[in-house]
């Protein structure tokens, strides 16, 4: 039977992970094994999430992992700041599965790569958000012309900062993108480098609570992420 390369989830419920995985088990094998405390050899299963996905709840609780263990797996967690990030991994083969928005596959997948979708979840557009500061005196997307609004390149930020602006009549180029990682893009925004930010839960709730952040608009209507 043909192995399965490449795998990737996008925004699934635990219990539809579960069975996922159920499923392709006899599809697909690592080389790497590890061994528990009794001797018995487990598959490595390696799995790249973001802070606050569906991956990170489950890494947390521990349910997952040790049910997985039950069959005969053993889970390697590997964070990722943001999709871009995760399916270059997922790519090279650093991991074998992995949990991201809907852009960064498709972009993935427009530069060639082999990636096979296993799950499929409900939007999170409402996450998604353009933020700016309480004082600042943006007040609508046209505002954000000539300005300076940072994003991560192929992520889905970088889908909603696109489709933003070509409902407001203008385009990526009407803006000085800044690409860059939520955690370098959190300090530029606080630090006032940045104009503007964009990006995704649990970053944009964390800036609204701790750094004096304002939503302009959501994906709501906007994206399918």
């Amino acid at each position: 039977m043909k192995r399965i390369k490449k795998l990737v989830v996008l925004l699934v419920g635990i219990l539809w992970i579960y069975g996922v995985f159920l499923g392709y088990r006899n599809l697909y094998s690592t080389s790497e094994a590890t061994e528990t405390s009794s001797g018995e050899k487990l598959q490595k299963i390696r799995i790249g999430y973001q802070k606050g996905d569906i991956f990170n709840i489950a890494k947390i609780q521990g349910d997952f992992s040790k049910n997985l263990e039950k069959l005969g797996y053993k889970i390697v967690w590997k964070q990722f700041q943001d999709g871009t990030a995760l399916m270059e991994a997922l790519n090279t083969g650093s991991i074998d599965y992995g949990r991201t928005g809907d852009t960064p596959p498709v972009v993935s997948q427009s530069s060639g790569s082999d990636v096979v979708y296993i799950a499929a979840g409900e939007s999170k557009s409402e996450g998604s958000a353009i933020l700016v500061k309480n004082d600042s005196d943006i007040t609508s997307i046209e505002d954000l012309a000539g300005k300076n609004v940072a994003y991560s390149k192929g992520s889905s930020s970088n889908y909603l900062i696109v489709k933003a602006l070509e409902n407001a009549g203008l385009s990526i180029n009407d803006i000085e993108s800044e690409n860059l990682k939520p955690a370098d893009a959190r300090i530029a925004f606080e630090q006032g480098s940045v104009d503007a930010w964009v990006v995704w839960d649990p970053y944009t709730a964390s800036a609204q609570v701790d750094a004096d952040a304002r939503i302009l608009i959501t994906g709501e209507g906007i994206t399918t992420d």
